[in-house]
């Protein structure tokens, strides 16, 4: 090949790759990485509605020419640059990590809401750049769903999307807005299980909205029914005992571990991540009055199972007497 023909080539990666972000500027789109021996009709990419498949190779050649005509673009200064702005997906999308490009969009949002005439097209970029970020995060891309880069960026758009003091709005609006993060995490940590940046977003978002004690047990619901989908990310659990310190229904708190325990024994699970959820809810010193009943089904399954010897485990693996054990030592009675 010589170089001519690998310039073009470039060059019709990038365009055929920017239309397709252009075209579905307001969808969000599935982004996959194809086998290099899967073939495509152009050459370049497939596509099939809000779905494109793409060759590495052919995704770093879109990177390059991206890379050229964003630095191309920004030599000006300004943040209005459309071609700037729409290679700076590109370049996100090859190399998630790429401060440069990140920095480029927030700068650009800056600028927008600093200009009184410009609100109305901020709320429409502010709009684009959360699709934008869930196309790329949820997508069955390995790296790029785990890119603290990316997730950090996502928690920076917090600013324009949950006000300062949210008690002001809508609470059902902003309900519906926190879910919709929380299935972005949840994709997210499928793509790439025990997703500790997108985790460590949603914990943030909580924190913004920690007044709302309905948000908080719709939140609880929901990452617990993830939770019994991935029993086996410690992260998810992880963030569901986040919750549960902001739940102050008593009886919803019961309701959520007791489901859980529930799953446990009907399952005879052994993952650890269950298990260190449990007994970090039940040894919870501010709960004392709600792990009676919970801890006399643990006991009496603990008891079951010992007499039965039905655990193929030794007894170092033994979860749920560990979990026993490591409640009766550091909870309050």
């Amino acid at each position: 090949m010589n170089e001519d023909s690998g310039d073009e080539i470039q060059k019709r990666a990038y365009n055929t790759l920017n239309e397709f972000f252009k075209h579905h500027s307001n969808e969000v789109v599935e982004i996959e990485i194809l086998p290099p021996a899967f073939p495509t009709p152009d050459g370049i990419l497939i596509q099939e509605g809000l779905n494109l498949g793409i060759h590495k190779k052919v995704l770093a050649l879109a990177f390059l020419e991206a890379r050229a005509i964003f630095f191309n673009g920004i030599k000006t200064g300004s943040m209005a640059c459309t071609e700037a702005l729409e290679a700076s997906s590109v370049i996100l999308l090859f190399d998630p990590e790429h401060i440069t490009a990140a920095n480029f969009r927030k700068r650009r949002l800056l600028e927008m809401a600093g200009n009184p005439l410009a609100s109305k097209a901020l709320g429409h970029a502010v709009d684009q750049e959360l699709i934008f970020l869930n196309s790329i995060l949820t997508s069955p891309l390995h790296r790029q769903s785990k890119s603290p880069t990316l997730w950090y960026h996502r928690t920076w758009l917090l600013q324009f999307l949950v006000p300062i003091k949210p008690e002001g709005i809508d609470g059902a609006a902003l309900a519906s807005f926190v879910l919709r993060e929380l299935n972005a995490v949840c994709k997210a940590s499928e793509r790439h299980p025990k997703n500790y940046y997108a985790w460590l977003h949603a914990r943030r978002l909580v924190a913004k909205v920690d007044g709302y004690d309905f948000i908080i047990l719709e939140s609880a619901r929901k990452v617990q029914q993830w939770c019994l989908r991935n029993p086996g990310d410690v992260s998810g659990w992880s963030f569901l005992i986040f919750l549960l310190k902001r739940l102050r229904a008593v009886n919803e708190w019961n309701a959520i571990v007791n489901r859980t325990l529930d799953f446990a024994v009907n399952l005879g699970w052994e993952g650890e991540a269950l298990w260190m959820f449990l007994r970090t809810a039940l040894a919870d010193n501010a709960a004392p009055d709600r792990r009676t009943l919970a801890m006399h089904r643990l006991r009496h399954y603990q008891s079951e199972r010992e007499k039965a010897k039905n655990s193929t485990r030794e007894d170092g693996q033994d979860f749920c007497r560990k979990a026993v054990e490591w409640i009766q030592r550091y909870s309050m009675t």
